[in-house]
């Protein structure tokens, strides 16, 4: 699933004057979700506590997603590429940490 979170993240980029408020939200839901299951199966060796971050990451972002879907397509590409690269990293520690 991340690589089909990563190819939806960079059409979005591609195509991003044209996706609505909800196009936008639903994008990001997607890629909370796909955060949150790599952080409990990637990280699932680590200490309990040490992955908190994760979990602060998903609830913050989910609780400001109504402004972050109405940001301007600079910003919400901003954001778009650097949850890219959280996703792409919790993948790159899987074979480490897994």
């Amino acid at each position: 699933m991340s690589l089909a979170i990563i190819v939806q993240v960079q059409e979005a980029i591609i195509s991003l004057p044209l996706l609505d408020r909800e196009q936008r939200m639903a994008l990001f839901l997607r890629l909370l979700s796909e955060i949150e299951f790599l952080g409990k199966t990637v990280l699932a060796s680590l200490e309990p506590g040490a992955c908190v971050w994760i979990d602060n990451l998903v609830a913050t972002v989910s609780a400001g997603l109504p402004e972050i879907a109405e940001m301007g397509d600079s910003e919400f590409q901003f954001l778009l590429t650097e949850f890219e690269k959280v996703v792409s990293t919790l993948v790159s520690l899987g074979p480490i940490a897994g």
